[in-house]
C-alpha cells in the first residue's frame, strides 16, 4: 500500500532557513498552482551531521555545542509557530531525526553516544546512554502522548539511511558487545534501528524511514514501518508492496535559495 499524501523535504541542518522562509515557502506552497500545488506534508528533516540547529530543553548541549552559532537555533517557539502555521493552511509536518547515521555533530554535546572520539558515527548501540538521550528528544518533540507536542503529527521519521557500520567494528567496546550479542556489524544496526522504533512508539508516533532499512532488514522490521523510496532506479515500492508493507515515495525538492552551505538566520 502507498500513502497518498504530496511531500516535500525540507532540511535545515546543512543550511539553516530563516524562519521567515519556513513559514512562508514550505507551508504556502499549497496555495500555488503546478507541481507543489497538492503539497499537503512538510517533511522537516530539522537536524543532520552538519549542524543541530534544535534547541532540546532536556539535551541543551546538542544545539548548544552543535549549532553554527547561538542564533542559528530554533526555539520550541519558532517550531510552534511553523507547525501552527502549517495545520491552519492544511500542511501536516512530519519532523525526521536521522539516526544512527548522519548524527555525528551530536558527539560534540554528548561524546558519550559516539563510538570514539576519532570515530563519530553510527551512534553507539552498546551504550544505553544512546537510546535515554533519544527518549529525551523524542519527547520534546512529540510530548510522549499520540497527538501532542512540538509535531503533533503521528509520523515521525527516524532516518536510518547512508550507514556505514565500520565504527562498530574498529570500536573494541562496541566489537566485545557485538560478540556477547551474537551480532554482526550489520546485526547493531538493526539493533539500533529497533530501539529507536520502539522508542517512537511508546510515545505514540507510527515510524518512517528511509529505504535502506527494508533493504537491509526487510521483513524483520515492524509491519507498521513505513519505508521511504528515494534511491534512483529503487524497486523498493513494488519490493514493499509484493509483502503487504507501507511505501511511500517523495517529491525532493530546494527551497528557492542559493546553495549555500549557511543562511541567515531570522
Amino acid at each position: 500500500m502507498c500513502c497518498n499524501a504530496s511531500t516535500r523535504l525540507c532540511p535545515t541542518a546543512s543550511r539553516l532557513l530563516p524562519l521567515s522562509l519556513l513559514v512562508s515557502e514550505t507551508t504556502d506552497a499549497r496555495a500555488r498552482t503546478g507541481r507543489y500545488g497538492k503539497i499537503n506534508v512538510i517533511h522537516w528533516h530539522l537536524v543532520d551531521q552538519q549542524s543541530f540547529p534544535f534547541d532540546s530543553k532536556k539535551r541543551p548541549l546538542l544545539s548548544q555545542k552543535g549549532a553554527y552559532s547561538p542564533q542559528e537555533r530554533y526555539t520550541s517557539l519558532d517550531v510552534a509557530e511553523v507547525v501552527e502555521y502549517g495545520r491552519s493552511r492544511g500542511v501536516r509536518m512530519m519532523v525526521e531525526i536521522d539516526g544512527p547515521g548522519h548524527a555525528a555533530i551530536w558527539c560534540k554535546g554528548y561524546p558519550e553516544i559516539c563510538p570514539s572520539p576519532t570515530c563519530l558515527e553510527p551512534l553507539n548501540p552498546a551504550t544505553n546512554a544512546t537510546f535515554e538521550l533519544l527518549d529525551d528528544l523524542l519527547d520534546d518533540l512529540t510530548g510522549g502522548v499520540r497527538g501532542s507536542g512540538l509535531f503533533p503529527d503521528n509520523i515521525i521519521h527516524l532516518g536510518g539511511d547512508e550507514v556505514n557500520t565500520a565504527c562498530y567494528e574498529s570500536t573494541p567496546s562496541i566489537a566485545s558487545w557485538l560478540k556477547t550479542k551474537g551480532l554482526t556489524a550489520d546485526g547493531g544496526y538493526e539493533y539500533f534501528v529497533k530501539q529507536y522504533q520502539a522508542i517512537a512508539h511508546a510515545k505514540g508516533r507510527d515510524v518512517a524511514g528511509w529505504e535502506e532499512i527494508w533493504h537491509h532488514f526487510g521483513t524483520e522490521l515492524d509491519k507498521s514501518t513505513i519505508i521511504h523510496q528515494w534511491l534512483g532506479g529503487s524497486t523498493a515500492m513494488p519490493n514493499l508492496t509484493s509483502h503487504g508493507r507501507f511505501g511511500h515515495t517523495e517529491l525532493r525538492a530546494s527551497l528557492p535559495l542559493p546553495l549555500c552551505k549557511r543562511c541567515p538566520a531570522t
